[in-house]
């Protein structure tokens, strides 16, 4: 066991798992979790104006006197020791604030243990008000096994207060079922990943289980069900739903399937407005568009032709459902684990018949 995991092992409490294997330095690793932090807060849109996503206002900073660069970094600590690799987002160190402006007294605790000890271990100096990663600190961070452990540490932080889950919706009258395992779900633009079409599909199904008194929509586009909609459920069984717990284990593998489906998505939007996404950008062509059998050459000809039907037609496998990303109801945690469970043993056995 090399240095680096000895010390690992002393400020982690969690074993390390796999992570992806582009994630070659912190920065990345830091990039990374707040791409998967946006899928679990339903954020699939970067606001225009904002030229750099990862450069978020801290509300809790404002009033701090700091450089205006400063106020701009998001920290996200997990209260490990892997957090200390936060001060690389500093051109002078991670400012004392924002360990002082941390609400939960435990993760403040232990945020300011594990920077302590990384001062007393070498890996950082603390130099008027502000944490600074030494030399050795900077080696450190930028470790296979740090790396490893840093994306452990924020994908259990980041699940660990609410159970969430993956959950896919079609503008039909299954998707009431969402109300078996969440209390109340958000279907604003920005909460959902795959085509318009659907999504739209999806809103009109919702406000017509308004307008017939079984949920309730305010202003910001949250649905809650009313006592209709638990008696309907209650007296009905249970229909088949495509729903997925998220673990640290395959928070990532939803993150990419969410953002296949928007990207596919936006390359039949191009078809739509009379462009030619295979032309003028590759990159459109996503690997969802090709592994639903949506070739180049049917987008091309559909952008040609400029016919919406056609356009339709090519979308089929790509469209069809939105996913959503939902708090589960503690009440019904438990049974959507040993659901999720049976479905493995289901599967493991089938493979070994």
């Amino acid at each position: 066991m090399d240095y680096d995991e000895e010390v690992l092992k002393k400020f982690s409490a969690v074993n390390p798992v796999r992570i992806a294997g582009n994630i070659n330095s912190i920065a990345n690793a830091i990039d990374n979790i707040r791409r998967l932090k946006n899928f679990l807060e339903g954020n699939n849109q970067i606001d225009k104006n904002d030229t750099d996503e990862n450069q978020k206002i801290d509300k809790n900073l404002e009033n701090i006197n700091a450089p205006k660069s400063e106020k701009k970094i998001q920290v996200d600590f997990s209260g490990q020791h892997t957090d200390i690799s936060y001060a690389s987002l500093f051109d002078d160190g991670l400012p004392t604030e924002y360990i002082l402006k941390i609400d939960d007294d435990i993760l403040k605790r232990n945020v300011k243990e594990s920077f302590s000890d990384a001062v007393d271990d070498g890996y950082l100096k603390l130099d008027d008000g502000k944490y600074q990663l030494t030399d050795k600190g900077k080696e450190h961070i930028n470790s296979p096994a740090f790396i490893k452990q840093f994306e452990n540490d924020q994908k259990y932080s980041l699940l660990e207060l609410e159970s969430k889950a993956a959950f896919k919706l079609k503008g039909e009258p299954q998707d009431v079922e969402v109300f078996r395992y969440a209390d109340s779900i958000n279907i604003g633009a920005k909460n959902l990943y795959g085509d318009e079409n659907t999504a739209k599909d999806v809103t009109a199904y919702f406000k017509k289980l308004e307008r017939n008194g079984f949920v309730i929509i305010d202003k910001n586009d949250n649905i809650t069900p009313t006592e209709k909609t638990q008696q309907f459920l209650n007296e009905h069984y249970p229909k088949k739903t495509d729903i997925e717990l998220i673990t640290a284990d395959n928070v990532e593998d939803l993150a990419k399937t969410g953002e296949k489906q928007n990207s596919a998505a936006n390359g039949i939007k191009f078809a739509e407005k009379g462009e030619n996404p295979v032309k003028n950008n590759s990159a459109n062509f996503s690997p969802a568009m090709a592994k639903n059998n949506v070739s180049k050459d049917v987008v091309k000809k559909t952008t040609e032709a400029g016919n919406a039907a056609g356009v339709e037609k090519a979308a089929s496998g790509v469209g069809g459902t939105v996913t959503i990303v939902i708090t589960v109801a503690n009440a019904a945690l438990k049974k959507l684990k040993q659901q999720q469970n049976d479905q493995k043993v289901s599967h493991t056995n089938s493979h070994q018949r």
